[in-house]
């Protein structure tokens, strides 16, 4: 399954850097959707902001990115769980171990703990017990790259101002050679130009939707008439499904 959703293909060593154009070229027409019946997969990169990703499967080998965020507390990821109807959420272990602890033992669906770990030779490593998951960074950033440019893999929200927040922050790393001085071994690394918050958070969301099944939303038509019907329906009042 790693391989069918994630990998898809071997390390691509000449195109290793994924450009903003890449992300452009996979956003829809659709709007960012506010809410999803599930279940979804979410990632979260942690920093000065937490950086969130939600996305569903509609088939066995595609995701759809529906929704992006920045947000200031695990209170705003708690309630974007909730709308979103999440059931597994990967996100980073460090810096606030203590606190994406406490979140982890405090909300209802599953959630591991992203551990980069250059010595993870394998598919990810999922800890149930511990709520810890190891993959390789080399391997789960090939992963990313591969899922924006093999078409039909990944499906994105017309272009916003989030999403090209988001296009920037994907393509501001890239794998370059790296020598060992003193041993002389040449090998693949990524390395960050920029702000690379969203790539990591998409790393994460991409482990969670292997935990997740394909949705049951999975029909574009009927999710867009779902969409429609609530947000006009006369016997409740109007919710938005739509970003500003």
């Amino acid at each position: 399954e790693f391989h069918n959703l994630a990998l898809g293909m071997a390390y691509i060593e000449k195109e290793n850097q994924l450009t903003q154009n890449d992300i452009y070229n996979i956003c829809g027409y659709e709007p960012m959707m506010m809410q999803h019946p599930g279940p979804t997969a979410m990632g979260v990169d942690v920093g000065k902001k937490l950086h969130v990703v939600v996305a569903y499967r509609p088939n066995e080998t595609g995701l759809e990115g529906i929704y992006f965020a920045r947000v200031s507390n695990f209170n705003d990821v708690h309630d974007i769980a909730k709308r979103f109807n999440v059931q597994c959420a990967v996100i980073d272990l460090e810096p606030e171990t203590r606190k994406v602890r406490e979140f982890q033992e405090a909300e209802e669906y599953e959630i591991y703990l992203c551990d980069y770990s250059e010595s993870q030779k394998k598919n990810p490593a999922f800890d149930s017990k511990e709520g810890i998951v190891k993959v390789n960074r080399n391997e789960i950033c090939d992963a990313t790259h591969n899922l924006v440019t093999i078409p039909g893999r990944y499906r994105l929200p017309r272009r916003s101002k989030e999403i090209e927040i988001y296009a920037k922050e994907m393509s501001n790393i890239a794998k370059v050679l790296k020598s060992d001085e003193e041993t002389g071994s040449r090998e693949y690394r990524y390395i960050k130009l920029g702000n690379d918050h969203y790539r990591h958070a998409t790393n994460y969301m991409l482990l969670a939707a292997m935990r997740i099944p394909v949705s049951r939303y999975s029909d574009e038509e009927e999710a867009r008439k779902d969409r429609w019907d609530r947000l006009f329906n006369e016997d409740e009042p109007p919710r938005s499904y739509m970003a500003m």
